[in-house]
C-alpha cells in the first residue's frame, strides 16, 4: 500500500498507530506516535485509516514542510511581529530590501531516488522507462511489486500517468517531475492487482535547462500481459536499477521529435500535426560482460572503484567492497551463461582485500579455475579466472 505524509495510520502487529511523516524508502516510513517520537515502520505492517484528501494536499503539504524547513546558514528570519508605536507607511513608497544570500529552502522529494551506482556501465539508449521491480529479490514471483518510472536522460522530465480503468475509461494515478538520472516510486502494488497496470498511457515532457533542441511532447501507450509477470525469467539486470526487474522502454530520446534546433531559424519550424501515441516495449536486458568482451569469449574487468563509480569518495572501504565484489559476481555469472571461457579481473595491488575476496567468492563456482594473471600485462594486480562448460567436463 502507498502511503502519502499526513496519513494517519494503524500497527498491524501492535496496538496504537499515528501519522506518516516521512518516506524513506518505497516499503519503510517513519510514523510519528502520539507521543511525538518518530518510528521507521515497514509499509507491510500499517494500514491506512485515514488518508490525506485529494491531489491538492500535496501542494499543502509542501507549503507546510517549507515552513518548517531550517533555513539555511546566510538566511535572516523575518519576524512577522511589528514594532510598537511604530508608524504604518504606505507599502508603495518603502523601497524593496535587498537581501545577501537569501535562498529558497529546497524540499526534497521523498520518491525521487538515483539510478544505481553503474548506471553508466549500461548499454540501453538514453530515455525513459518504466520499470517493475520486485520487493522480494529472492521470490521474484511472489510479493509487492514497485512501479518505478525510469529517466536515463541527463534532462529533467515531466510526466503525467493514466491507467485503463476496468470499465474502459481511464484514471490519472500520478503526475510530477523527475531530475537527471532518477528514477520517482509511483506505486507499490499488490501482486494481484498488477493486472490493472499493466494497461497504461505516459505523457512525457523532456525539459533541458540549455537546450540545443526542444522536444515534442509525447504520449506513449504501454500494455505488460500480466502473465509475464508470474515468471520469474522475466526479471532481468538492467545497470540503471537496483535488482532484478521487468523494464518497458517508453521513449528514447533520439527518437524525439523536436520544435526547434540551435542555430536554425525558428520560422522554418510549423506546428506538428497532431502526434500519434508511441507504443512502448520490452527494454533489451544487458549482458554484463558483453562490454567488457575483447575477443570471442573472452573480456577484461576492470574493477578499480573509480572505474565503476564517479562519487568514490563519498563511499567508505566496506561499500567500496561490496559494490566491487557484486559487480564482480554479475561479471562471472554473465560470462558463465554466455558460453564466455577466460575472464580477466583487475582488482589492482593495494592491501590484497579485494584480490582475496574475490578468491574466496571463486570457491562457489565449481565449473571455474583461476590463476594470476600475465605479470607482463597486468603486473600483480589481476587474476584471470578460465570457465568450464558442461561439454568440457
Amino acid at each position: 500500500m502507498k502511503f502519502n505524509i499526513g496519513d494517519r495510520v494503524r500497527f498491524l502487529s501492535t496496538s496504537g498507530g499515528g501519522v506518516v511523516s516521512k518516506i524513506l524508502s518505497p516499503s519503510m516510513v517513519n510514523v510519528t506516535i502520539d507521543d511525538g517520537f518518530e518510528i521507521p515502520t515497514s509499509s507491510a505492517d500499517l494500514v491506512k485509516i485515514e488518508a490525506v484528501e485529494g491531489a491538492a494536499s500535496r501542494f499543502f503539504e509542501e507549503d507546510r514542510r517549507k515552513i518548517n524547513q531550517p533555513l539555511k546558514p546566510g538566511v535572516k528570519p523575518v519576524s512577522p511581529q511589528k514594532p510598537a508605536n511604530r508608524k504604518e507607511t504606505p507599502v508603495s513608497s518603502v523601497p524593496l530590501p535587498v537581501v545577501a544570500n537569501e535562498q529558497e529552502p529546497v524540499v526534497a522529494d521523498d520518491r525521487i531516488l538515483p539510478l544505481a551506482a553503474g548506471y553508466r556501465r549500461a548499454a540501453n539508449p538514453p530515455g525513459v522507462y518504466l520499470a517493475f521491480i520486485p520487493q522480494d529479490q529472492r521470490w521474484l514471483i511472489t510479493g509487492n511489486v514497485d512501479v518505478m518510472l525510469v529517466n536515463f536522460t541527463d534532462h529533467d522530465v515531466l510526466y503525467s500517468w493514466f491507467i485503463r480503468t476496468l470499465k474502459g475509461g481511464w484514471r490519472g494515478v500520478d503526475y510530477g517531475s523527475v531530475p537527471p538520472l532518477a528514477m520517482v516510486h509511483i506505486e507499490s502494488v499488490q501482486r494481484d492487482r498488477m493486472s490493472l497496470w499493466g494497461d497504461g498511457i505516459v505523457q512525457l515532457m523532456i525539459h533541458p535547462d540549455k537546450p540545443r533542441e526542444i522536444y515534442n511532447p509525447v504520449n506513449v501507450e504501454y500494455k505488460v500481459p500480466s502473465v509475464k509477470l508470474l515468471h520469474e525469467d522475466t526479471f532481468r539486470d538492467y545497470h540503471f536499477v537496483e535488482g532484478r526487474s521487468f523494464v518497458y522502454e517508453l521513449v528514447r530520446l533520439d527518437s524525439m521529435s523536436t520544435v526547434h534546433k540551435a542555430g536554425e531559424p525558428v520560422e522554418k519550424y510549423s506546428a506538428p500535426a497532431e502526434p500519434e501515441p508511441i507504443k512502448a516495449k520490452q527494454a533489451e536486458a544487458e549482458s554484463y560482460i558483453t562490454r567488457h568482451r575483447t575477443t570471442t569469449r573472452e573480456a577484461i574487468v576492470d574493477l578499480h572503484i573509480e572505474s565503476m563509480v564517479e562519487d568514490h569518495k563519498e563511499l567508505d572501504p566496506t561499500e567500496m567492497l561490496s559494490l566491487q565484489l557484486s559487480y564482480f559476481a554479475k561479471c562471472l555469472e554473465s560470462a558463465i551463461a554466455d558460453n564466455y571461457y577466460k575472464v580477466t579481473f583487475i582488482h589492482g595491488i593495494g592491501a590484497g582485500v579485494l584480490r582475496n575476496a574475490i578468491r574466496e567468492r571463486l570457491k562457489e563456482y565449481p565449473q571455474v579455475y583461476f590463476q594470476p594473471a600475465p605479470a607482463n600485462k597486468f603486473g600483480t594486480g589481476a587474476i584471470d579466472v578460465m570457465i568450464t562448460h558442461q561439454k568440457e567436463l
